[in-house]
């Protein structure tokens, strides 16, 4: 998943044209969402703990990250997101 403060500088002139402005976004910005999404509803979907675990990966923070990964992994796989969220984690938990 791509996120907006995660595009290159390129890709932001692109979406300028499309968009008329190109659309801005920290990481840290990012980080608040994803983690008011988890206080509102724990745990009610696995892909929000990976993206958590992506983002303080971008943020240098690898024990936070770490804890997403392990949750993501361990959340029941239920749909196909989760069944995405399962292989992503192990695959970030094994490059960490």
């Amino acid at each position: 998943m791509l996120l907006l403060c995660d595009m290159s500088w390129y890709t932001r002139k692109i979406a300028a044209i499309i968009f008329a402005s190109p659309p801005t976004a920290t990481f840290h910005d990012a980080l608040g969402y994803f983690l008011l999404a988890e206080k509102t509803d724990p745990n009610f979907y696995s892909m929000n703990h990976v993206m958590l675990a992506q983002t303080y990966l971008k943020l240098n923070d690898k024990v936070l990250a770490k804890e997403h990964m392990i949750k993501a992994r361990d959340l029941p796989v239920r749909s196909p997101d989760d069944r995405q969220a399962h292989a992503e984690s192990i695959q970030l938990l094994n490059d960490l």
